[in-house]
């Protein structure tokens, strides 16, 4: 399931980010290498919080722990 959600945000992030590389007018190899990044930070921030819910020690769903990580990939990606 983790997978899942972090693929799902991966789409929405590339989606975004790919507008602003475009605009920017980033090398092909420059977004590739950034997307990339993004995809394993998303990876490590919702297999963390899938493990927290699971533990029992935070209730959060499954569109909280997705909307949490787009936010933070956002807030980390679009900045650098």
């Amino acid at each position: 399931m983790a997978y899942t959600v972090a693929f799902d945000v991966y789409n929405r992030v590339q989606l975004e980010l790919g507008r602003v590389f475009e605009k920017l007018k980033y090398a092909p190899r420059v977004i590739q290498e950034r997307l990339a990044q993004a995809l394993d930070y998303i990876m490590v921030v919702v297999n963390r919080s899938m493990e927290k819910a699971r533990s029992g020690s935070v209730q959060r769903s499954m569109r909280e722990i997705a909307s949490s990580a787009l936010q933070d990939a956002l807030t980390v990606f679009s900045e650098s």
